[in-house]
């Protein structure tokens, strides 16, 4: 028995560190400045201590990029905490194919990434964040309230060239598989908007300002409420 033991203990090991689960509690309180930095440290100590756990590489991509997104301002920051957040994710997919969390916060934040670091870099995750955003779709659909084919939807608006029947299809299936995504409706409205399609715009926010307030995600429910109600305000007489 001990000299299979020594060989078992190894193996346990290793399993402990890929599927050990940590403390949320810090995510839970994210939505303060003073929160989201602690649940960016917190997550960012634990992938640093377990950089072959999948949970703890797509929580801290996950919380680098929220924290970053909607508190950071500085561009050097900025570009270091993106960096940070994509290849955190990318080492997720690595550590476990199968999860939609990898691929879908790899995504994020390599779009993020682009997005800071210029036209050539946007342009380079291009083709990457696609064929993220469809394998995370392809495992679940229903992530975070729709927000692979959310993810997908966006790409298409904002490239050049990009399908807009495409784009549109995106966008419906992420309110299909993500009714309650208030996000999801802002995005969709953004679009129909640049389309001129005003009358649908104006359904899809109506529609998602109708959504139950979502308290978990207070300081994201609470700017999308304000953007929608500024885009219906935009569209106002046409």
């Amino acid at each position: 028995m001990k000299k299979y033991f020594k060989y078992l203990l190894p193996l346990l090991m290793i399993l402990a560190l890929l599927f050990f689960s940590f403390d949320d509690t810090p995510w839970k309180n994210r939505n303060s400045f003073a929160g989201a930095k602690a649940a960016y440290e917190y997550y960012k100590k634990l992938y640093e201590q377990n950089p072959n756990s999948y949970e703890a590489a797509w929580k801290f991509a996950r919380a680098v990029h929220f924290y970053t997104n909607e508190f950071i301002t500085d561009s050097k920051t900025k570009k270091e905490n993106f960096t940070a957040g994509k290849n955190a994710a990318e080492q997720a997919t690595k550590l476990n194919p199968n999860g939609v969390e990898g691929y879908y916060y790899f995504g994020v934040c390599l779009g993020s990434w682009g997005e800071e670091n210029g036209i050539l870099a946007s342009l380079s995750a291009v083709g990457p964040m696609e064929k993220a955003a469809t394998k995370a779709a392809e495992i679940d659909p229903k992530f975070n309230k729709g927000a692979p084919y959310m993810l997908l939807g966006r790409l298409y608006q904002k490239v050049p060239g990009k399908s807009k029947a495409k784009c549109k299809e995106y966008y419906e299936l992420s309110l299909q598989y993500g009714p309650d995504g208030r996000v999801n409706y802002r995005f969709y409205a953004e679009f129909l908007i640049e389309q001129k399609e005003y009358s649908k715009a104006r359904e899809i926010i109506q529609r998602g300002l109708a959504i139950p307030f979502d308290e978990e995600d207070k300081l994201i429910e609470e700017k999308e409420i304000k953007l929608l109600k500024e885009l219906l305000e935009s569209i106002k007489g046409k």
